[in-house]
């Protein structure tokens, strides 16, 4: 009789438990959940474990459950502007993102994607940003000082061209509407005028030296062919000489 009400106490403690974040409640039972990637095809019994049973193509389960059957994978619908960004697999949904120039205004019940909405088309002078809790969504705002957008986009403003980066002046600021405009700098002209007119005037040297010194050379040769030659002495004087 005392085994009885042991029994009996130990079956009210089994069935007013509460379940482990592991398992799932099935009658007066705790199930093991199935992993992610499959489904409960049998539920335990007190003899038994939970049978579970992989996800066939175009169904996921991304967490521990107790899904009698696999979720269907999202499709990414083109006339919604939806592209597949991340195929669905056994563990995980299709990922769908909007089309450039358009962000999400329609979600599922998991968080997904359903529908996207074009961006406004911000103005000159102007460039998008995103909010924080939708970074899809697109707000206009004037350029801020450095910066400009010269025609309608939907993108951030660009920074000005730093023209001192670029071994040049800056010719022309930038406006919100314009860039800078850069021109050669005064002071690199100088020193390539200078430098060029260093090169010229020891060119010129060089040849002034070269022509001088071809000058003194023709001189000497002509002193040499000019100069007399002592007269051919008679046959017979030279003959007398070498005796």
């Amino acid at each position: 009789m005392f085994l009885a009400w042991i029994l009996l106490l130990l079956g009210c403690v089994q069935s007013e438990r509460a379940c482990y974040n592991h398992e799932y409640q099935f009658e007066e039972k705790c199930c093991r959940k199935c992993e992610a990637g499959s489904f409960v095809e049998r539920d335990c019994t007190s003899t038994t474990e939970t049978v579970c049973t992989p996800c066939a193509d175009g169904g996921y389960t991304d967490a521990l459950n107790g899904l009698r059957h696999c979720l269907r994978c999202p499709i990414c619908d083109r006339e919604h502007h939806l592209t597949e960004l991340e195929p669905c697999t056994p563990v995980k949904p299709t990922r769908c993102v909007c089309d450039e120039g358009f962000h999400c205004n329609g979600f599922s019940e998991n968080g997904e994607c359903t529908s996207c909405k074009q961006n406004v088309m911000c103005g000159v002078g102007e460039g998008a940003t995103t909010s924080g809790s939708n970074p899809q969504v697109i707000h206009c705002e004037p350029c801020p000082d450095g910066s400009f957008s010269n025609i309608p986009s939907q993108r951030p403003c660009r920074p000005w061209t730093r023209c001192e980066e670029l071994g040049m002046e800056t010719v022309k600021a930038g406006s919100p509407v314009s860039d800078s405009e850069c021109g050669e700098s005064s002071h690199l002209t100088i020193v390539l005028v200078l430098g060029a007119a260093v090169i010229c005037s020891l060119m010129l040297l060089l040849t002034y030296c070269c022509r001088k010194k071809h000058k003194g050379s023709l001189a000497i040769l002509k002193d040499e062919r000019e100069e007399p030659k002592p007269p051919l002495l008679p046959i017979y004087c030279r003959e007398r000489e070498h005796r």
